[in-house]
């Protein structure tokens, strides 16, 4: 994804990131990765990886970009999570430190689990405001009464968050003195604490126009292979296991 934007000119010389994954600590690890290989991002995020901050919050970001050959260049990242592969059922996940099984998103669990319920309140709740708001958009993209398990409504949180990036920098983007690109998707939390990430869409905004950058994308990666990658770490951990058993890891390798 980085090859794809250096070759339209956003590098940390002459971009900012700004990125909004989840609050969950299991979402350091591709922050992280993005800061390692970008710089410092600039944070807008929420609960579930929604973007609440608004055009003051883009605003302030923006402002702190480079500025190069006239012009200032923003990276949006951003998409909820889940965890897929690490445990028994998808969203499941072990955390350190914890007996019991954890999960991710909890906060699009929690919906789902509310909608399946058929007790639902919209209101807004003063002190619940991130997951009220989150409620409230993600239900604008269900059909009345659909219930969808927790990939389906992961990728209906992803359709928001992609709408709320795209809504709020075309108000707070300067059309002349700027041009950015949105990268919206879902971070999948793995076995053995790896991380991916499915893009949902890659555009580049520019002097008015969009650009759908998917099929430069596809290129820079026609050489990479997921299953050969994954099934070698799984041959790596089993040896450095010395006959462990892998379940999970077993799963995600077939």
């Amino acid at each position: 994804m980085s090859r794809v934007l250096y070759d339209k000119g956003f590098n940390p010389d002459s971009a900012i990131n700004l990125v909004s994954t989840c609050r969950d600590e299991i979402c350091r690890p591709f922050t992280e990765k993005l800061d390692g290989k970008w710089g410092e991002h600039f944070s807008i995020s929420s609960l579930g990886g929604m973007v609440f901050c608004g055009t003051t919050g883009f605003g302030a970001g923006m402002a702190h970009s480079p500025q190069v050959g006239g012009k200032e260049r923003y990276a949006f990242w951003a998409g909820p999570h889940i965890a897929f592969g690490t445990a028994g059922e998808v969203g499941q996940i072990y955390r350190a430190g914890r007996e019991g099984i954890s999960n991710a998103c909890g906060a699009l669990i929690a919906l789902n689990g509310q909608i399946a319920s058929g007790k639902l309140d919209t209101q807004l709740n003063p002190t619940d405001t991130e997951m009220s708001l989150l409620r409230q958009a993600v239900l604008s993209k269900l059909s009345y009464g659909q219930q969808p398990n927790l990939v389906g409504i992961t990728y209906a949180a992803h359709d928001v968050i992609k709408e709320q990036v795209e809504m709020t920098a075309e108000k707070a983007a300067s059309k002349e003195g700027s041009e950015y690109v949105i990268i919206s998707g879902v971070q999948i939390h793995g076995a053995l604490g790896y991380n991916y990430w499915w893009p949902g869409s890659i555009t580049h905004y520019a002097n008015g126009k969009a650009t759908d950058l998917n099929s430069e994308f596809e290129k820079a990666i026609s050489y990479y292979n997921l299953v050969d990658f994954i099934n070698g770490k799984a041959l790596e951990h089993a040896q450095a296991s010395a006959g462990m058993r892998l379940p999970a890891l077993a799963a995600d390798a077939v």
